[in-house]
């Protein structure tokens, strides 16, 4: 390849090219001595544009703040002290226990032997399903009968419910027979639940017996709590013998004075003891009743005591509030 050159010929003022030249060094030369006078570094200002433009917010500034903290350090306090618990608490609680809360003369918020007249409480739509299970319940409702026996000791029967269909849920035993006889404490009663079906075929449940050791109701007479003689005391009561009640009995008697002091604190009281013996029965009668004064705080002549002499089933302790 051969070479090839090109001439470029520009055409300047020679005069407006000296010009521009001294105007630059006179710019210059000033700017020096200006900066030599002062003994500083030229001025330098950079400017610039804004290119991305900032859409965001900056968060309001947030500080967490307890407001109870005080009031929950001072409980924390009080925690420890209430939940300080004496030495040997583990072993044997009853003994950190004041004595005036152990007393018996403080009533106690609840029972658990005496019953009111809301003696029982039967399930039989629950029994019989445990069993059988009706395969057409429109059909059972016209042509399906019940019936549920509450039977003595015995065997006799001292209530009987029945109705058609199925039976019903809960059915709430008062502890009388249908003439209003109240049952006898003590003693056991077993409940029968028979079903027949749509078809007449008997379905029997038999539930296991139960045992009232104390009962209260109203009477015409009074106010009448009935107790279980037999679980009073330790031992039968015998003659010329010291009599010491039971842990059990104690518990009836406790109950019973709560029973008192809670609705008939101020009536005049009667202790009446049913036994085959009359004189055991005017002995445990009289013991009985110094029990109830000690419990109540109440003079021991305040409270009538009786013995009567009475069949070994119908051995009992009836305690009357004379509320009529």
């Amino acid at each position: 390849m051969g070479n090839y050159n090109f001439q470029i010929f520009t055409k300047i003022n020679p005069l407006k090219l000296l010009a521009v030249g001294i105007c630059i060094a006179l710019v210059g030369i000033t700017t020096l001595a200006g900066s030599r006078e002062k003994g500083e570094l030229p001025e330098v200002i950079i400017e610039g544009e804004e290119v991305l433009e900032l859409k965001s917010t900056k968060p309001h500034l947030e500080i967490p703040i307890e407001q109870n903290r005080e009031i929950l350090e001072s409980l924390k306090t009080e925690e420890e002290i209430l939940l300080k618990k004496p030495s040997g608490w583990e072993k044997q609680p009853q003994d950190s226990l004041p004595e005036l809360v152990k007393s018996t003369q403080v009533i106690i918020p609840f029972t658990h032997h005496i019953r009111d007249e809301k003696v029982y409480i039967f399930y039989p739509l629950r029994d019989l399903q445990a069993t059988f299970k009706e395969p057409d319940p429109k059909k059972a409702k016209e042509l399906a009968r019940w019936e549920l026996i509450v039977a003595d000791e015995s065997g006799e029967t001292f209530r009987k419910y029945s109705g058609r269909g199925l039976p019903p849920e809960t059915i709430l035993f008062d502890g009388r027979d249908k003439n209003g006889k109240v049952l006898k404490v003590g003693y056991p009663y077993s409940t029968i639940l028979r079903y027949y079906d749509a078809t007449g075929s008997l379905h029997t449940f038999v539930r296991n017996p139960f045992t009232i050791s104390g009962f209260a109701h109203q009477e015409p007479e009074g106010f009448f709590i009935s107790l279980d003689f037999k679980m009073l005391y330790r031992s039968p009561p015998i003659l010329l013998e010291k009599h010491e009640f039971s842990d059990f009995g104690g518990e009836l008697l406790q109950e019973t004075s709560d029973w008192i002091k809670k609705h008939f604190f101020t009536f005049p009281i009667n202790v009446i003891v049913y036994c085959r013996n009359k004189t055991i029965a005017e002995i445990t009668a009289k013991e009985i009743s110094g029990e109830l004064a000690r419990m109540l705080v109440r003079s021991e002549v305040e409270i009538f005591c009786q013995g009567e002499i009475s069949e070994e089933s119908l051995e009992r302790v009836e305690i009357i509030v004379n509320n009529r």
